[in-house]
């Protein structure tokens, strides 16, 4: 085994042992964010557009976008996030 395979395999191992903390920051990219949501289209809710701890791992994921800028999430307050679907929903 070279020295770059041990390399990709420690990288792999960190990655899986990895330990969370809560923050009182605004997240950062590769934070694991623990997110509440329900999806709405004109105001209204539809069927699958709602989750509760929802779990991401790194702030770049599409329900922590608003608009074109990156939204500052917190620890415990809560947004509305203007959000654009980039797949047809089922009906």
């Amino acid at each position: 085994m070279d020295d770059a395979a041990v390399d990709r395999t420690i990288d792999i191992l960190r990655r899986q042992r990895t330990r969370f903390a809560p923050a009182s920051r605004p997240a950062r990219d590769a934070d694991r964010l623990t997110v509440d949501f329900e999806g709405t289209i004109a105001g209204q809710a539809f069927d699958g557009g709602k989750a509760e701890n929802f779990v991401s791992r790194s702030a770049k994921a599409a329900c922590c976008r608003s608009s074109s800028r990156r939204a500052r999430h917190v620890a415990g307050r809560s947004e509305d996030l203007p959000a654009q679907v980039s797949r047809q929903l089922p009906r």
